[in-house]
């Protein structure tokens, strides 16, 4: 593979998780008590992530939205009437309403995963059975990955809390693409070089 298509490999396998900058650059920021620059860094950093995908005509997430709206609570909190009580728990807060998430769009609507893979399949295969079944594996995922994130984040103290829920959401984020191929050649019978079209180009990195 060339290094221009390595390249274009690792973007595809990333863009659907750019909603989680925020939580990456916010949390080990917040490890030094620096809540003000924690804050600003969130609400800068969502921003650019919304307005980058608005800009490519991908919409807004789910993600986007609660991460910018937990980022704007706590300047509100902090800047306005110097509370640091969420900021002090922020990592815990944001995983369990995460994980909450996740699962309840298991059980209703689209799963949570869906609006990540549309960002980098085609519209053509939206409509297709595998499509919501490749996003109810990968839901399911991203909810138990949130949840241990959450049970790190509670059981354990500083410097683990902090770091080791990142490594799990990037080293998903990193194999996520990876697995969801192995889950579509099981589902569709098939070795994962002979998956059929619209899978065999780009298929889900949700």
């Amino acid at each position: 593979m060339s290094q221009p298509e390595s390249r274009e490999s690792l973007r595809r396998r990333l863009l659907p998780f750019t909603g989680l900058i925020p939580v990456i650059l916010m949390v080990p920021v917040l490890a030094f008590d620096l809540y003000g620059p924690a804050i600003v860094l969130a609400l800068l950093s969502g921003a650019a992530v919304i307005a980058y995908h608005v800009a490519r005509g991908q919409g807004v997430t789910s993600l986007d939205l609660i991460l910018l709206g937990f980022a704007a609570v706590n300047a509100v909190l902090y800047f306005g009437f110097d509370n640091a009580v969420l900021l002090d728990h922020i990592d815990a807060v944001i995983y369990t309403v995460l994980a909450a998430h996740a699962g309840w769009t298991l059980l209703h609507g689209e799963p949570w995963t869906t609006q990540f893979t549309k960002r980098t399949v085609s519209p053509d295969a939206w409509s297709l059975p595998e499509f919501r079944a490749v996003n109810r594996f990968s839901t399911k995922l991203w909810a138990a990955c949130f949840a241990v994130c959450d049970v790190v984040a509670l059981a354990f103290g500083q410097p683990v809390r902090l770091y080791l829920p990142i490594l799990l959401m990037v080293g998903l984020a990193m194999v996520s693409r990876r697995l969801a191929r192995l889950y579509l050649a099981r589902h569709l019978g098939v070795p994962v070089d002979a998956l059929p079209a619209p899978w065999n180009g780009v298929a889900p990195a949700a």
